[in-house]
Formats: C-alpha cells, structure tokens, sequence
C-alpha cells in the first residue's frame, strides 16, 4: 500500500501541505490548457519515469523556497498530461506562496475536479478564494443544490457501483427465473434495483454538471467586464484574479460569463482559464 508523505510548509493556509508522494500517472482528464502556458517544452515529461523525477524536482524546488520556479515546474507535468489531483494541489500551493491567486484558484479547482475528496486541496482553495478582492454581493447562497452534488461525486465509484448494482439486480432475477435460492435472489434483485436507480441518477448529476456547466477562474490581475463582446462596449465593472465564474456563451475571443449573484457580462477569453476539458465554441 501506497502511503501519502507530506511535508508542512511555511505558508499561513488551513492546510498548506504538499504532497510528495510517487504517483501512479494516470492520464485521466486532461485541462484544455495549462495555466501560464508558454513554459520550455523541451523539459516536458514524456514518460512517467521522467514526469516522477520532475514532479520531485518540482516538490524539492518548492522546499529550497522558490515556489515560482517550482509552479512553472508543476505546469510543465500539467502540459505534458501528467495532472493527477496532487500535481494540481501542489501547483495551487507553490502559486499562492508565490502570489499568483489566479493560478492558484484553478488549480485546486482542478485538483477538486479529478478528487473530490480531497480535503486539503478544499481547504486550500477555501483560504485563497478568501484573499479575493472582489466581493459579489448577493451571493451568499451559492450554487444550485445538484451543482453542489455533482462537484463532491466520484466518478469512477459510482461508475463501478452503477455497473456492480445492473449485476446484482439482473442476477437476483435470473435466479428466481431459475428458481434458485429465491428468498435470496429476491433481496439482490431489489438491492440491485434501489442501488441503480440511485447511482444511475448520480451519474445522470455527474453528466449534467461536466457537460453544462461551464466553470473558469480569472487568472489575469484585474478584468473589465464589457457589456458586449467587442472593445467598443463600455465596462459595466471590473473583476480580478481568483474568482470563480460561470462561463455562458462564446463570441470570438469573448466569453459572456456570469458571476454567482447573477451579474453578467463580457470579458477576453485569454484573462480566465477553464477548470474543465470542455469549453465554449464561438457559434
């Protein structure tokens, strides 16, 4: 069994740890791009031997008190397609020492994204959204309560607890068809069916939520918000890096994005970041 070492940092966060551990390079999920971008291709990670010995040179990079270089080198691993969940954590802690509260932001975002559960990369997130300084008012009661749901569930468990559960139900069946063990059978068959009704409509949250719902961080320090998708708009207010927005609709290089109280408007497509693999297209 794997354990998971970290080590403390000096950072004033709830839980501002960094995790060190080898990591099994599952390339799951991938951003659309990498926060910072531009970073020397020719040092990027091709195999997970090499991405293992950047990620500890990243994690050793970090501890000798250099969290830029150490950021720029988690970026690289996120480029490459090595972002499990801790490269994500790690990146989001290495940017807010440095500063860098948009970067940051994301990428505990994203780090949430691949693991729910995991409470330090939440815990961190919550303490750098608090350095935000935009405060949008008439946002207190947060998002939707299925939105909420589908960002805390695991996709791969109640993937596999969905299919276990068809298979409970279908074999309950087909041993009383065949008359076998039926007291039995008739308590998985109904297990399998309670059990698939309700992971299949967590699944069905899970879909909505990464197919619908279009989530991004301003990552550029301070953002006018037009009330159209050309310069020529006036602003109708301005935003800055760390919030967490709602991307609506694509108009070129314009995203129209709404803020958690509902305010709307439209910003340039290069000052927020995606959290998700799916994006906007222009019409």
């Amino acid at each position: 069994m794997t354990l998971r070492n970290r080590a403390a940092l000096a950072a004033p966060l709830a839980a501002a740890l960094l995790a060190v551990q080898p990591l099994a390079w599952a390339q799951g999920e991938a951003p659309a791009e990498a926060p910072g971008g531009g970073a020397a291709a020719a040092t990027s990670p091709r195999t997970p031997a090499e991405a293992e010995l950047l990620f500890r040179r990243a994690n050793d990079t970090f501890l000798s008190g250099a969290p830029a270089e150490a950021a720029r080198l988690y970026t690289l691993l996120v480029e490459a397609g090595f972002g499990s969940a801790d490269v994500h954590y790690n990146l989001g802690t290495a940017a807010l020492k440095a500063g860098d509260l948009g970067v940051a932001v994301l990428a505990f975002e994203r780090a949430l994204r691949a693991d729910p559960g995991h409470e330090d990369a939440r815990a961190n997130l919550e303490a750098a959204l608090e350095r935000n300084v935009d405060e949008v008012v008439g946002a207190d009661e947060g998002p939707p309560f299925f939105e909420r749901l589908a960002r805390r569930l695991p996709v791969a468990p109640i993937a596999w607890g969905f299919a276990g559960a068809w298979v409970l139900l279908f074999g309950g069946l087909l041993l009383r068809r065949l008359q076998r063990l039926r007291g039995l059978a008739t308590t998985a068959a109904v297990l399998g069916g309670v059990a698939s009704l309700l992971l299949g409509a967590a699944l069905a949250d899970l879909y909505w939520y990464r197919e619908t719902v279009h989530r991004a961080v301003v990552t550029a320090p301070a953002v006018s918000v037009r009330k159209g998708p050309a310069p020529r708009f006036e602003t109708a207010f301005e935003i800055h890096q760390g919030l967490v927005v709602r991307a609506l609709e694509a108009d070129g290089p314009y995203l129209r994005v709404q803020l958690a109280n509902g305010l709307e408007g439209w910003v340039r497509r290069t000052d927020v970041e995606p959290i998700g693999r799916a994006g906007l297209h222009s019409p």
